[in-house]
């Protein structure tokens, strides 16, 4: 099926399952449109489009010259493509949305997603970008110009260099997070609150904890490391700076380790409980305990 449409109203769409629907010219306009079945699906909007409830057995690309958001589930089998320009906003935010393979944000201002299984996603947006997931999350390449925010049910994990210019929320429940640990991957936020069980991250730049709870601990960081908001970690943390200073629970922030580790200069922590050192390497050392 291949057509331009220039429909203002809803459009509905059926090809057999197996057969690929492709409504490519960037002068269609639909309004909203929902695919009953189709494989392969690429629309194209001059305006803002808006996706009825759809099963996609392969993949959807959708690119508008407006806003994408749905109406309806949205059931992709394959990968996903959204292109809405760097001024206009993505929001595919039914609670039933299946995004089977990954999601590729080509251009967008504010992103919002909702899976309700694993989410695998990454690309540009010029704004904030905030997903759910209803089992794990796995962050692709990507950079964020302003806010990133990951709720997840189940392990947060990357596959690519992510960039977060903004600050960087991520929970993950009674989950694991773990980013940057691949070899050649750059990984960089703005600030950082992460929420899981055993959390390992290695940051290229330097690291500002705007808050922690987890059961471990384990950060490496390309700069310094500092706080701006709670950090409980029950068990062990390991924090390692490198030649730079970590400074922690220096302007009021509650602080709280299981055991501490620390690698780096200029070493001042200021922890509201008792301080069990598992290991020191520092130039100096200001503990407050």
């Amino acid at each position: 099926l291949a057509a331009r449409n220039d429909r203002t109203r809803h459009s509905t769409l059926t090809a057999a399952a197996a057969s690929d629907i492709s409504l490519a010219q960037p002068t269609n306009n639909f309004g909203t449109v929902g695919i009953v079945s189709g494989n392969n699906v690429t629309l194209a909007d001059a305006n803002a489009i808006n996706l009825a409830a759809s099963t996609v057995s392969g993949g959807l690309s959708v690119t508008a010259n407006g806003a994408i958001t749905d109406s309806g589930t949205l059931l992709v089998t394959g990968t996903t493509t959204l292109a809405a320009g760097a001024a206009n906003n993505i929001v595919l935010n039914d609670l039933l949305n299946n995004f089977g393979g990954a999601v590729s944000l080509t251009s967008g201002n504010d992103v919002t997603l909702i899976d309700v299984n694993a989410l695998a996603v990454g690309g540009t947006v010029s704004g904030d970008l905030t997903t759910t997931a209803g089992t794990t999350t796995t962050l692709n390449t990507m950079t964020v110009g302003g806010d990133l925010s990951v709720a997840s049910a189940g392990a947060i994990t990357d596959s690519g260099n992510v960039s977060v210019a903004g600050l960087a929320t991520l929970g993950a429940g009674g989950n694991p997070i773990t980013l940057g640990d691949a070899v050649g991957e750059t990984t960089n936020f703005g600030a950082l609150n992460v929420t899981g069980t055993v959390v390992t991250v290695t940051e290229d730049s330097a690291t500002e904890l705007a808050g922690v709870a987890a059961t471990t601990l384990a950060l490496t960081s390309g700069g310094a490391i500092t706080d701006s908001g709670t950090i409980a970690v029950t068990g062990a943390a390991t924090l390692a700076a490198g030649a730079n200073a970590i400074t922690l629970g220096d302007d009021g922030e509650t602080t709280n380790f299981g055991t501490l580790n620390v690698t780096g200069t200029a070493v001042a922590i200021t922890e509201d409980s008792a301080t069990d050192l598992a290991g020191v390497a520092a130039t100096t050392l200001a503990l407050t305990s």
